[in-house]
């Protein structure tokens, strides 16, 4: 078995990735392709949620 062979064959490996992409100016298609590949780890998942309860304490406060 080889590593390509772990992936989904339907996508291109030898893609270029981009670190950043610009929503604004980009092809739906592409923003399709880049949303759907994306892999929330624990990590993130724990940083949207500290994010989001901060946000909803300074709603309640009035901030």
């Amino acid at each position: 078995m080889t590593i390509k062979q772990l992936f989904d064959p339907s996508k291109n490996i030898n893609r270029s990735i981009e670190k950043v992409i610009t929503y604004g100016v980009s092809q739906e298609e592409r923003l399709k392709s880049e949303i759907s590949e994306y892999v929330v780890t624990d990590s993130i998942d724990e940083q949207f949620e500290s994010l989001l309860l901060k946000m909803e304490a300074a709603m309640d406060i009035g901030g």
